[in-house]
């Protein structure tokens, strides 16, 4: 990814420093390519913290996206967060060091009006 954002840069230079009587017209798929650049870079950038983001909660897409259709998350509030969170930094050490390859069971936590306990 950061190749990507060095020949960015690198076209960006090279399209700025350049003059001629038809700028526009000789630079225009460097420009089109600049732009193309811009936006695969917001959207990659976007995705990968969105993940962050989910590995942070303990979340899968799905829970993120259809809570109330899960049938496991009917009775526990979407405020409480993710019933399976253990903490940011624990569910980080989850997402990205766990090698494991057999399934975990997961229990459902006991809950109270108030919140889970």
């Amino acid at each position: 990814m950061i190749e990507i954002v060095w020949a960015e840069v690198a076209v960006a230079i090279e399209v700025i420093n350049y003059s001629s009587d038809n700028w526009a017209g000789d630079n225009s798929w460097k420009l089109v390519f600049l732009m193309l650049v811009i936006v695969f870079f917001f959207l990659v950038s976007s995705l990968f913290f969105f993940h962050i983001y989910l590995a942070c909660s303990g979340l899968t897409t799905w829970e993120r996206w259809s809570w109330t259709k899960i049938s496991y998350l009917n009775e526990w509030r979407k405020e409480w967060g993710s019933p399976f969170s253990k903490g940011k930094c624990a569910n980080l050490k989850h997402f990205c060091c766990n090698f494991k390859t057999e399934l975990q069971r997961w229990k459902m936590p006991k809950y109270a009006k108030n919140g889970p306990h």
